[in-house]
């Protein structure tokens, strides 16, 4: 159960980038604010129920949990990978501003990608009597990660496009 809660937290939370950052990069995108606010609020409950969740694994479970949270990188390095491709593609269509925002929520994305990494690192080797601070410290990570998308998804839905397609 809580290998499950993890694997779908990532999943959720890997999309849910995918869907906050780029109808804000998009003008043309305006029909999914709505969604991309309903995909925040989801993620909000599902960061919480991954942190609840994370706390329960004992060090009997770390390998049940090492292998929940590499496959849930795995899937996020491909959803960032992905809005990687969608910005360079939509590149000519954006103008300077979405532009900008666009290389500064791909940039903190991947820089929280790193932290997330570096804790995965030291959840992995960490000994069972450093088990519970490294959970905590990846909790952490996790939760900077998710105040990142969240941040670009809230600046998205305050804005008003310019024109009407």
């Amino acid at each position: 159960m809580k290998v499950n809660v993890l694997r779908r937290y990532v999943s959720v939370c890997a999309l849910v980038v995918s869907i906050g950052l780029l109808p804000g990069m998009v003008s043309a995108a305006h029909h999914e604010k709505e969604d991309a606010a309903t995909s925040a609020e989801q993620v909000n409950q599902e960061t919480q129920d991954l942190l609840e969740s994370l706390k329960n694994y004992s060090v009997e479970q770390k390998d049940e949990a090492m292998k929940a949270t590499k496959e849930g990188i795995d899937s996020l390095d491909k959803h960032i990978e992905q809005l990687q491709t969608q910005i360079e593609k939509d590149w000519d269509n954006m103008d300077q501003a979405a532009r900008e925002k666009s290389r500064a929520s791909l940039k903190s994305m991947q820089e929280q990608r790193v932290k997330l990494a570096e804790w995965y690192g030291s959840m992995k080797s960490s000994s069972a009597d450093a088990w519970d601070h490294v959970k905590e410290g990846f909790s952490g990570a996790y939760d900077s990660l998710s105040d990142a998308w969240q941040k670009a998804s809230e600046e998205f839905s305050k804005e008003e496009p310019d024109t009407k397609e």
